[in-house]
């Protein structure tokens, strides 16, 4: 290590002094070095945990010092401001996690490098990407060590996964990370019709796991768990501010949310595999592996393909997979149910390709999640619950401001909520219209995360449906709707709040 004396000054710049070690040690040493000390604004503090992480690899390997690679650690930290930034002691912590980790996952050192004078530079920021494959013909497979709870570089993929029949072990009980509900590593759907929780039950399954916290008497492991809220961000935040209140958490947990746009059904894979790249940095940087991806909702991450249309389906799934696939994490898409809120909408190679499929329903004021398909495990359900208000604030009226969270509630029999006749057709066009032009109404009496349309917007969508065409027909139309609503609102199939409208 530095002089203590060195080590509190913060340096504007950074060279890097040749050391005793080999060629090929060096000119990586260098390069990683190099890049930690130019990152630029908004990128130096994962570029410390990368480059520590790949010089930890070196350092397991036994081609580098701890000694040396935490000196020169700690300069390029100094050098890029980091250091000013964090101050001492948690850029120190920063340094030996990265450290400690990379050490776990030794880089396979070929021997044409060690014996090389002249070795091209090494993009160490591949190290993160793909891990070279040394394997010897004759190495016993006992000797392979995996530990699955520490953050690891990928592995090559292999095209594909072989097992003996010999080879499959006896008595070993299914992976999960929430017992008896989601398997380790694998693809799920939760559906449901607006304004039924699905995203919000997802949130307090999501807060559990990364809090470590048995999910209403099933027990978790615990682990990263990233939260893609490609729609309504600072409402899915308010939800987890809400869980952090009601528990009492106080300390950090490995709950990431992502905002932004992705687009699972390009072709190239070209946005799944940025999302891996930051959910490896996130592992990194929290020091845990992740066991849980959470894509709210596959609507808004379908870009500009027909949910309907197998070709763009199959390209949504692909995705997913090489997530899960490059991550060993399971992957969850939470999805708005056909308006009989019976199955996730679109195509049903989506049903096919899902290893369990989950319904949330909702009747008055009553929910329930329901696994309604599953390849390996039991059907039926999961949990009975209620939502409850959480005070988080107040607004510039002195309003409060509120999300939910869920309570678990004893068993309740749901009805299916599906009408006949042409009360069946204004409701259904009643979810439709939520779904498509939806918004957040601003009050109090209203419920923390639902959706709602006025009357009009409530009947352009049924008159859609109607042949307008005919005269008799729109007359009997406009009829059907006139005395529709109150009465779907008597019966309680629907709520209404002053001009606001929504399923119950």
């Amino acid at each position: 290590l530095l002089p203590k004396k060195e080590l509190v000054a913060v340096r504007l710049d950074y060279t890097y002094t040749q050391r005793d070690l080999a060629p090929y040690v060096n000119v990586a040493l260098e390069s990683e070095m190099t890049r930690l000390a130019t990152a630029v604004v908004g990128n130096r503090g994962s570029q410390l945990n990368s480059s520590a992480y790949a010089l930890g690899q070196l350092v397991g390997a036994g081609v580098l010092s701890r000694e040396i690679a935490e000196g020169e650690l700690y300069r390029g930290a100094a050098a890029n401001g980091v250091l000013q930034k964090d101050g001492e002691k948690q850029t120190r912590t920063r340094i030996k996690r990265g450290l400690d980790d990379g050490i776990k996952v030794p880089r396979v050192i070929k021997e044409r490098e060690c014996q090389n004078d002249n070795t091209p530079l090494i993009d160490t920021s591949k190290l993160l990407k793909k891990e070279e494959v040394n394997t010897k013909v004759d190495a016993p497979a006992q000797e392979v060590n995996e530990t699955v709870d520490t953050p690891q570089a990928p592995n090559k993929r292999e095209r594909f996964e072989r097992t003996w029949f010999h080879e499959i072990k006896e008595g070993e009980p299914k992976e999960t990370f929430i017992k008896g509900v989601f398997g380790a590593g694998e693809l799920t759907t939760v559906s449901g019709l607006p304004g039924t929780g699905k995203s919000v039950i997802v949130t307090d399954m999501a807060c559990h796991v990364a809090a470590a916290m048995e999910w209403h008497g099933r027990k978790v492991k615990h682990g990263l768990v990233v939260y893609v809220a490609a729609e309504r961000k600072k409402l899915t935040e308010r939800r987890m501010m809400a869980f952090r209140k009601h528990h009492g958490i106080a300390d950090q947990i490995p709950l990431l949310v992502i905002g932004g746009r992705l687009d699972f059904t390009k072709g190239d894979l070209k946005d799944a595999r940025e999302l891996i790249q930051l959910i490896r940095e996130a592992e990194i940087e929290c020091g845990s592996k992740c066991v849980w991806v959470i894509i709210d909702t596959l609507t808004r991450v379908f870009g500009a393909g027909d949910q309907n249309a197998s070709k763009d389906m199959s390209k949504f799934v692909q995705s997913c997979d090489e997530v899960l696939t490059e991550t060993k994490a399971h992957v969850t898409a939470i999805h708005h149910s056909a308006w009989s809120g019976e199955r996730g909408k679109g195509a049903i190679d989506l049903d096919g390709a899902v290893d369990a499929s989950f319904m949330v329903k909702k009747d008055h004021g009553k929910y329930k999640l329901v696994c309604d398909g599953t390849n390996d495990g039991e059907e039926g359900d999961i949990l009975a619950f209620t939502m409850v208000s959480v005070e988080l604030g107040r607004d510039e009226d002195g309003e409060p401001t509120t999300a939910p969270v869920v309570m678990q509630e004893k068993e309740t029999k749901l009805t299916s909520g599906t009408l006949k006749g042409y009360k069946g057709d204004v409701l259904k066009a009643l979810a439709e219209a939520v779904e498509r032009h939806g918004i957040e109404p601003d009050g109090d009496a209203f419920p923390d995360g639902v959706l709602v349309v006025d009357e009009q917007t409530w009947r352009t969508e049924f008159y859609a449906s109607r042949d307008s065409t005919n005269p008799a027909a729109a007359e009997t139309a406009r009829k059907q709707f006139q005395r529709a609503p109150k009465a779907l609102v008597d019966e309680g199939h629907v709520n209404n709040i002053g001009l606001w409208f929504w399923p119950a």
